[in-house]
């Protein structure tokens, strides 16, 4: 990214422009339209995050709404353009959803994609504020990245947590080394408590057992006594 407003990857953002102001935020919807709604800060549809293309500058586009497994795309057709328009897709590895994020001279910034080129940006329509590629420079292209926090990518299984590969579309990356240390931390601390456990349950059987052999031999000692004190040794002289 040209121009900077931090870290995109690992950020979630709203997306506004110049020509609508910050009341209106680029949206996804349940299926796969991009619209600009009413400024909804819990809505998880307008808070968008980028990952990694493999490609250096460029970057995916997501909606939490959506997910990682959706990105910003446009309307392409055996590799035609077939309309201005954007919409969500299957993420892939596609040009059409490889995202440059480029600042303006007012501090705004400007989302062109590797189809289209940097000749075409994002942008609305006047009247019905649909998001289209738009060319030359006009003020509904012109788009504030608002930071409203960080995000982490998604982990599946406790394997992946230890033994991560990277997703095949090298978006994920490997996992940080404080999590992984973690996770061992976290099974070195199970394995303890399970050998403490075992060797107090032997502990326990030990004495049980020393216990038993103990009665078992005061039990033997008084039959003895008894058995003395009856049947005493006879005077037969």
């Amino acid at each position: 990214m040209s121009g900077g407003t931090g870290d995109l990857e690992g950020s979630f953002f709203h997306l506004t422009n110049t020509y609508t102001g910050f009341y209106k935020e680029l949206s996804t919807t349940a299926d796969d339209s991009v619209v600009l709604q009413n400024q909804n800060g819990s809505d998880l549809h307008h808070q968008w995050y980028f990952s990694s293309t493999g490609d250096s500058g460029f970057y995916y586009m997501h909606t939490q709404g959506k997910g990682q497994e959706w990105a910003l795309d446009i309307m392409i057709d055996n590799g035609v353009l077939q309309d201005t328009g954007v919409h969500m897709a299957p993420g892939g590895s596609f040009s059409g959803q490889y995202w440059r994020v480029d600042s303006w001279d007012d501090g705004t910034y400007r989302l062109s994609n590797n189809f289209t080129s940097s000749s075409r940006h994002l942008d609305v329509y006047a009247d019905t504020l649909k998001p289209f590629m738009g060319s030359e420079d006009h003020s509904g292209q012109h788009w504030n990245l608002q930071f409203i926090g960080r995000w982490q990518p998604k982990r599946q299984t406790v394997i992946e947590l230890i033994e991560p590969s990277p997703a095949m579309d090298g978006s994920i990356g490997m996992l940080p080394d404080s999590t992984t240390s973690y996770m061992k931390a976290k099974w070195d601390n199970q394995e303890g408590a399970m050998c403490s456990l075992a060797f107090l349950v032997f502990v326990l059987g030990a004495m049980a057992i020393f216990t038993c052999w103990l009665k078992a031999r005061k039990r033997s000692s008084y039959e003895n006594n008894k058995v003395d004190h009856h049947q005493p040794f006879q005077d037969v002289s």
